[in-house]
């Protein structure tokens, strides 16, 4: 071998061994900030689920506090029912990519529409006088409260959130610990 081939080997080796080191360190640098993205994704959809749950909890007090004050001036506003419902359009994108997430968020809103129904015809009862039916309404609660499903729905939506979340950041700790590694 002549001289020049030695010397350019001599030079070439580290250089191929410091791009492989550079091409790591990137993928690993890519790796762990697209784990920090799906870990504030999963923060983007709790805040989205509480910003659902919260309306629909402060319409079901208000609701009841017209029934024990006997008020009839009290209806919820309609614009109410169509933030929700804006609302969990924007879960609903945040989570397209999950199908399960997907499912149940549509699982959300039919629990919303079955709460809102039944809202409206106590507030229709209440308006219309009929204590008794308003009270008997709120008896047969106690079997199948339709609060306790909306509840539930957005429960186990955030669960199933907070279980993608801590495997995402499992994946984003990884994914810094490569990096480390590879510095």
């Amino acid at each position: 071998m002549r001289l020049t081939t030695k010397g350019l080997l001599l030079i070439a080796i580290p250089a191929v061994f410091e791009l492989a080191l550079l091409s790591g360190l990137f993928k690993a640098q890519a790796e762990a900030e697209q784990a920090e993205r799906s870990s504030m994704h999963s923060e983007d959809v709790l805040r989205q689920t509480a910003n659902i749950l919260a309306p629909v909890l402060l319409e079901s007090v208000r609701l009841r506090g017209a029934v024990v004050s006997g008020s009839r001036q009290d209806a919820t506003p309609v614009t109410l029912w169509m933030e929700v419902d804006r609302r969990i359009d924007r879960l609903a994108e945040l989570v397209a990519d999950n199908p399960l997430q997907v499912e149940r968020a549509v699982q959300i809103r039919q629990s919303v529409q079955v709460y809102r129904q039944w809202s409206d015809r106590v507030q229709d009862l209440i308006r219309s006088g009929r204590r008794a039916d308003v009270l008997q309404r709120f008896n047969a609660l106690a079997d199948s409260d339709v609060l306790d499903g909306f509840r539930s729905q957005v429960a186990a939506f955030q669960n199933e959130e907070r279980r993608l979340d801590s495997v995402r950041s499992a994946a984003a700790a990884e994914a810094r610990e490569r990096q480390q590694s590879l510095i």
